[in-house]
């Protein structure tokens, strides 16, 4: 049995809690994700993801842990 390929492309998508993660452009969503319009290889959505992740902590008044 040959492993499945490696997808060649990434979306980046959130959920209601504003967690992001990346999803194969060739795969269905789960339920409760929604793409917000970026794609591309891994790395380069991974990094989108942890640019958007330090933007959302950055915010004033965000919960970023800091109690």
């Amino acid at each position: 049995m040959k492993p499945a390929a490696t997808p060649a492309f990434y979306r980046v998508v959130v959920n209601h809690e504003g967690c992001y993660c990346i999803w194969p452009n060739d795969i269905a969503l789960p339920t409760g994700w929604r793409p917000i319009g970026f794609s591309s290889t891994a790395e380069v959505a991974l990094n989108q993801v942890g640019e958007l992740w330090h933007q959302r902590i950055s915010q004033p008044g965000a919960d970023n842990g800091d109690r």
